[in-house]
Parts: C-alpha cells; structure tokens; sequence
C-alpha cells in the first residue's frame, strides 16, 4: 500500500508520525488488526479524554480503488484484517468502484448477512438484457483470500471461508 493513500487522525489531529503511519500501512498490508492506544497513535493528543481514530486508504489503486475507512475508540481495534478487496459485475468484468456498493456489501459482510447481487446492489445495469454475476474477493481474520460468486438475482453468503 502507498502511504499516499493512507490518512490517519486520532481524536482532534491528523497523525503525522512516521512510525505510526508505517505501523499501520504494514497492518494494512499484512491484514492484521491494530489496536488504538495512545502509545500505537503517537501520543495522546487529547489528554483525559476518550478518542477515536479514523483511518482512510486504499489497498491497490489498480485494483481496489474504493476508498476504505475504519473507525475505533481508545482501547479497541482498527479492523484491518477483515475486508473485501475486489468486487466485480461482468459479463463484462467490470471492477466496481462505488463507494455505496462497497459499504453497503462490507456491512452485509461483517456481519454475515447476505448480500444480493441484482443491478440495483453493484450499482446499475453495465450490460441490459444480458444475466450477469457478482464475484467478491474478501479475507476474515487475516485469513486466506477466497472469491465466491453469485448470480443475478442469487446472494452472496460469505461463506467461503
């Protein structure tokens, strides 16, 4: 992942610590969590107070250009090793970048609820008259990276895994 395409605040501050920002580009990389403590964020910018912290970046800008967020409390988890790296809707293979088809199928994802592939879910008819397909690449827990595709019409139940 590019550090160009990673920006981090935690509480009312961006973070501009190379070594917090490295540490959380190799979780990213690495599918793993991070856990948000004011140590892991580069000091506490806002002391006696509870913060948050707010990641936004993409995995590969070839691939995956939907910008991605994740959100946790002091004492919680950035959850970087669940996510979907890679929608698509053919025929024609055609890699969806919406940001309200991703959000909405990342939501369904974790939390194990089926997401129905139709033209209206992956963001409109790219081929009228013609069935089409969803195929989404994810990973759980910084496990194995699978694909599981569903027809039009059909669910995707994430259980590939």
């Amino acid at each position: 992942m590019s550090r160009n395409s990673l920006t981090v605040f935690y509480g009312p501050k961006q973070v501009t610590d190379n070594h917090t920002l490295n540490a959380i580009a190799d979780a990213i990389d690495n599918r793993k969590d991070y856990r948000v403590t004011n140590s892991s964020m580069g000091g506490d910018t806002l002391v006696g107070t509870e913060k948050f912290a707010m990641v936004y970046y993409r995995l590969d800008a070839r691939n995956s250009p939907v910008i991605r967020g994740r959100v946790a409390a002091e004492g919680d988890t950035l959850k970087f090793g669940t996510d979907i790296s890679k929608i698509e809707y053919a025929p024609p293979a055609t890699t969806i970048t919406n940001s309200g088809v991703y959000f909405t199928a990342y939501r369904k994802f974790i939390s194990n609820s089926p997401f129905t592939v139709n033209n209206n879910s992956m963001g409109g008819d790219i081929n009228p008259g013609v069935p089409k397909h969803g195929t989404f690449t994810y990973y759980k827990n910084g496990g194995r990276v699978v694909s599981e595709r569903a027809n039009e019409g059909h669910n995707i139940d994430w259980n590939s895994i």
